[in-house]
């Protein structure tokens, strides 16, 4: 079939049927993230429980991070030879088995290569889901479906910070990834049965290497996922570590941990709407991102010299800012005239490997300063965001890009 004809196949699909896989995909989004914090919440049982250290917290979640960084482009690639439905499925599968015998594991070590492979399932799930939602609404408000895939994160997220808590009061941490492991394979299971598979193009696997290549040496795809690795590793950190260090340190109750280290999932939902409105406006991707990196940057430096209702504010703006930042990175590629289709959702591959790899440095460098003083921990990561920023500072508007296309087209 050529391209013509596939095209064509993709348009014949129902309107009914494009909605219900949307939303099929939405709910495995939102497992998905949810599974990322499912331990997040009770990190202090898993301490106690294997008797380690906060440095060793450390390395247990960088692991994910460097399971999660690596297989990005890998899983675009490998999903023009599977298919796209196999790889959501298969990282949703991944996920589930990965945190199942996560909540089974009878030693530390285990534990933390199984945070490892449940980065693998995550990286094989995100960008063919991406894929698989721009195809199915390709020249039909395509926008706007990537932002409700992308906005479900938030709200998985923010459930398993704030609700997990709760879930693991009840069945401890092992329970609550299990809990957490059983509804990402039922999702798995409800994508297979969902999603169709689509008529691929011949050579696709072929092309998509050549897409590959093309798009690893496009240096400001680069330029940009590099600028926001101090941001993943900051939001990261906060993610995991803020309820333990709210708990454990300063005496607030696990649920309000909880709830206060959510907040920097529940405001990039409506800020994520404002600040695609704002830089599709203004037409300035680049200042999206760097101003709100700066940003976050003094914000997670201030974490741990705050007072409880200042933490609050400063979570708040954190959240926004957050959604500011990837809202402007993720719209950028479809700024760079260079890219074809295929190419633009590699890119966003290859900017999640970066930034994910990249972040690698934040639990390690938090948990090994907050052996001495978490004050300090949080203000190292903080500052640790801002030569990062220098990326972004040299990186070229992708509007200003688009614009030149255009001119030299006319």
């Amino acid at each position: 079939m050529g391209k013509n004809g596939y095209q064509k196949g993709i348009k014949s699909f129902p309107q009914n049927y494009k909605i219900l896989v949307l939303i099929s995909i939405t709910i495995a989004r939102a497992v998905y993230a949810l599974n990322w914090y499912t331990l997040s919440p009770d990190l202090s049982q898993v301490s106690k429980a294997f008797a380690v250290s906060t440095s060793n917290l450390g390395i247990l979640e960088a692991a994910f991070l460097v399971g999660a960084g690596l297989f990005q482009i890998p899983s675009t690639i490998g999903s023009a030879r599977w298919g796209t439905k196999s790889l959501c499925v298969g990282g949703m599968l991944l996920i589930g088995a990965s945190n199942l015998f996560g909540g089974l594991a009878n030693s530390f070590a285990l534990l933390v290569l199984l945070r490892f492979t449940l980065g693998i399932g995550a990286s094989m799930f995100f960008a063919p889901a991406i894929a698989v939602v721009g195809q199915l609404f390709r020249n039909e408000r395509q926008g706007l479906a990537i932002g409700i895939y992308n906005s479900a994160f938030s709200i998985g997220g923010s459930f398993a910070l704030f609700g997990w808590a709760y879930v693991d009061s009840f069945f401890t941490w092992r329970g609550g990834l299990i809990i957490g492991a059983v509804l990402a394979v039922a999702l798995g299971v409800e994508n297979y049965i969902i999603i169709r598979r689509s008529n691929e193009e011949p050579g696709k696997l072929s092309r998509a290497i050549e897409a590959a290549k093309g798009v690893l040496r496009n240096k400001q795809v680069w330029l940009l996922g590099s600028g926001i690795i101090g941001v993943w590793a900051g939001y990261y950190v906060i993610g995991q570590f803020l309820p333990f260090f709210e708990e454990t340190v300063r005496g607030v109750s696990g649920n309000t941990a909880s709830l206060m280290a959510a907040q920097i999932f529940l405001w990039p939902i409506p800020g994520a709407v404002l600040g695609g409105i704002l830089s599709d406006r203004y037409r300035n991707r680049r200042q999206f991102m760097l101003i709100p990196s700066l940003v976050f940057g003094a914000g997670t430096a201030l974490l741990g010299f705050s007072t409880f209702d200042e933490t609050w504010l400063i979570l708040v703006i954190l959240g926004i800012a957050d959604s500011f930042i990837f809202t402007a990175l993720y719209a950028s590629v479809y700024q760079m005239p260079e890219l074809n289709f295929d190419q633009k959702i590699m890119s966003i591959a290859l900017m999640n490997s970066i930034e994910i790899t990249g972040a690698f440095f934040g639990p390690v460098a938090f948990s090994s300063v907050a052996s001495f003083s978490y004050s300090y921990a949080w203000l190292a990561v903080g500052i640790l965001i801002i030569p990062f920023c220098l990326a972004l500072a040299v990186a070229r508007e992708p509007f200003k890009s688009l614009q030149k296309k255009a001119g030299s087209v006319t």
